[in-house]
């Protein structure tokens, strides 16, 4: 029996796996990376089907509130939007630096007391706070 030359595909595979075929080959895929624990391709599926069974009224989904003093990410950007076009120009402008504000605006990273006081008197008084942090 003439076996295929090794691939980059085949290279870390056994003769005995390469003569099984692709039945075995797709069997012990799926078993490898479930047991290296990376599911992300089921729980975005299954998030998936979730999300399309809420939106056919099949189901309730949890809901959150913000808290009266929360400020969304959402608004985060529409503050940061009033006083400057972009990260690098509002962290020019009062250093904050650019990467702490994507983190804030995407949700990734919440804002602590004085991050939240900060926004909210850049947000009411952009030229007093533009005027407070010029150098």
């Amino acid at each position: 029996m003439v076996l295929p030359k090794k691939t980059q595909a085949n290279r870390h595979r056994s003769p005995t796996e390469l003569q099984r075929g692709r039945a075995y080959s797709d069997r012990n895929r799926q078993s490898r990376s479930r047991a290296k624990g990376s599911r992300v391709g089921d729980d975005l599926v299954e998030a998936f089907e979730e999300m399309a069974r809420h939106l056919r009224g099949e189901i309730e989904l949890k809901a959150h509130e913000l808290a009266a003093n929360a400020i969304s990410p959402a608004q985060i950007r529409a503050i940061r939007l009033k006083v400057a076009s972009s990260t690098k120009e509002f962290e020019r402008l009062f250093g904050i630096p650019a990467r702490t504000m994507e983190s804030y605006e995407q949700g990734r990273r919440s804002l602590d007391g004085a991050m939240r006081a900060l926004l909210r008197i850049i947000d009411r008084e952009p030229k007093a706070a533009c005027r407070a942090f010029a150098r």
